[in-house]
């Protein structure tokens, strides 16, 4: 998915009713951001650098937020949307929050920039220098330069009409497609052989696609605000733009596999040994500038750090304050690093994608072996949104994933007959086992070794921790009179029982094709093939391709399993 100039049109009237709203929570994940704005209701506004913007329901976050994203609280908490525009048809998008302006750049690599009044930057998301234009601090914001107009169409050297509208003008492939089925111009003639009645039917043709209605719908995987005259299909329709574009992102991230592409390892491979060994040929002089820009953050910070690179001509690229980093002759080098460190670090990204390469070209060859056979997919149970296991003794145990789910757990599915644990640690689910009051010992100790496991205390590195266990009476849906409860919390009444000196655990299976995971005595019960887990710090995708390569199941499942950084029992 990237917008279109036609797409940000689109979207941005479709977003004007925010205007008037409060801005009142900002969050990131990674370059993605998400404003909560509040106009009688909360509506959470997704922009995604490089890709395009639309409210969602799916948001992601940070566990600590960005030092962006910290800036832009600063700045426009609690703040009025005042307005919201798009730049003439460029793929810009103006916000104005009370007193400052914050510039979305659609377009690749993407950009968001706060801005003053006047446009006079005070901090971008990325410190870019485009040549022709510089992004950062202090200084007036530059837009790219402008698409070309209609009437330069006779003087381009596109060799169609459709790649000037495409590119030049910047409507991109498919909206230039229906350009010139509106107007009824052969899309493969030369723009410099249109006749002046062409140019007025290709002008009459865009307008037509600004003004129509807008009747969203997802076809052949893009999303489209109306029906298209050069596209065959039905299409699913919705209601706006935004359902429209979140569910198309919502299904790509359901339906993706993780398809392993052995060449793109190796390019990676190749550039970073190619970083390297530049490095090392040309040491002495990257030190010597390497080691005079560090000392000169050192000593007087970032200020001035323009005047000063001036001194080493054209081979400082650009600088990331944030990163705490320089790109030098198109290498980028941590500050926080010796440059001895940097060149290591390289050699070993360089190490690390040729094993992936090796690994990658060994299932690509068992998957070309393996004859392809249509698997029935298999309707989910209710309670398999949940993290849940069946317990040695044949009980359902079901814990929450987020405070949202630990919310829809207790309100809607807690019978009084079930028994509810929670970790004593500040971030652990609520764990529910259903007709737990009938259950043994053996029962409740692997709920609780469950709740440990998707707590804190297993990012944290905790030894072991106490749980407690409470019938569903004592569990206090409403705080007293006037006091707050965050979402996923609730009031514990009376005495508990408590399971002492929990340590973290969880055994990772496969039963009948479909990963499992729980204490290592329940996974036992059901299967002989399983891994044991604790907590370490190896990233969750590389340990789930290890797990999912022992157990023969598919990494993407082993993810959803892990409740962090792991390692394997050895």
């Amino acid at each position: 998915m990237e917008q279109a100039s036609l797409d940000v049109y689109h979207i941005v009237r479709e977003l004007s009713f925010l205007e008037g709203a409060r801005l009142e929570r900002i969050y990131n994940k990674g370059d993605t951001y998400y404003l909560h704005f509040y106009k009688g209701k909360e509506y959470v506004l997704k922009l995604w650098p490089g890709r395009g913007l639309y409210l969602t329901e799916k948001e992601e976050r940070e566990q600590v937020p960005s030092n962006f994203c910290m800036l832009l609280r600063k700045y426009l908490r609690n703040k009025k949307l005042r307005k919201i525009s798009q730049l003439d048809m460029e793929r810009i998008v103006i916000f104005e929050i009370g007193g400052h302006k914050l510039i979305f750049e659609v377009m690749r690599p993407g950009n968001i920039i706060l801005c003053d009044e006047d446009l006079n930057i005070i901090f971008p998301l990325h410190i870019q220098n485009f040549g022709t234009r510089w992004v950062k601090p202090r200084t007036p914001y530059q837009p790219p330069p402008p698409t070309k107009k209609l009437e330069d169409a006779k003087k381009s050297e596109r060799k169609d009409v459709v790649r000037f509208l495409a590119v030049d003008m910047g409507f991109g492939g498919r909206y230039a497609e229906e350009i010139c089925a509106l107007a009824g111009v052969k899309k493969t003639k030369s723009p410099r052989e249109l006749s002046d009645e062409e140019i007025e039917k290709i002008r009459r043709a865009i307008e037509e696609l600004k003004e129509k209605g807008v009747r969203p719908l997802v076809m052949n995987g893009v999303v489209l605000p109306f029906p298209f005259k050069s596209m065959r299909g039905e299409g699913k329709r919705f209601e706006t733009l935004s359902e429209a574009y979140d569910s198309l992102a919502e299904e790509k991230k359901e339906e993706r596999e993780i398809v392993i592409d052995y060449k793109e390892h190796e390019r990676k491979a190749k550039e970073y040994k190619e970083k390297a060994e530049y490095i090392i040929e040309n040491f002495g002089e990257l030190e010597e500038i390497f080691n005079a820009l560090r000392k000169r953050i050192s000593e007087y910070g970032w200020y001035g750090v323009d005047e000063f690179l001036e001194h080493f001509g054209r081979r400082i690229d650009s600088y990331d304050p944030e990163k705490r980093a320089v790109v030098i002759d198109g290498i980028e080098l941590s500050l926080e690093r010796s440059l001895g460190e940097n060149l290591n670090l390289y050699y070993d990204l360089a190490k690390k994608y040729e094993r992936k390469a090796e690994r990658a070209k060994q299932v690509v060859v068992k998957k070309e072996e393996k004859p392809k056979v249509k698997k029935e997919k298999r309707k989910k149970k209710w309670y398999e949104k949940f993290h849940w296991f069946i317990s040695s003794e044949g009980f359902l145990v079901i814990s929450g994933r987020d405070a949202k789910q630990n919310e829809i757990l207790i309100r809607k599915y807690m019978e009084p007959n079930d028994l509810v644990l929670h970790a004593d640690v500040h971030g652990s689910p609520f764990t529910l086992i259903k007709n737990g009051k009938e259950a043994g010992e053996k029962t409740i100790q692997e709920a609780a070794q469950n709740t440990v496991n998707y707590s804190k205390a297993w990012k944290m590195g905790y030894g072991a921790v106490d749980v407690f266990c409470v019938s569903p009476h004592q569990i206090g849906l409403a705080p007293p009179s006037g006091m707050y409860m965050p979402k996923g919390s609730f009031m514990i009444k009376g005495k508990k029982k408590y399971v002492k000196d929990v340590k973290p655990e969880l055994a990772v299976g496969r039963s009948e094709g479909e990963v499992i995971a729980g204490p290592r005595s329940a996974i036992r019960k059901q299967t002989k093939h399983y891994v044991l887990t604790y907590p370490g710090d190896e990233e969750p995708e590389e340990l789930a391709e290890e797990i999912a390569k022992i157990l023969g199941v598919g990494a993407e499942e082993v993810i959803k399993v892990l409740p962090g950084k792991s390692r394997l029992w050895r």
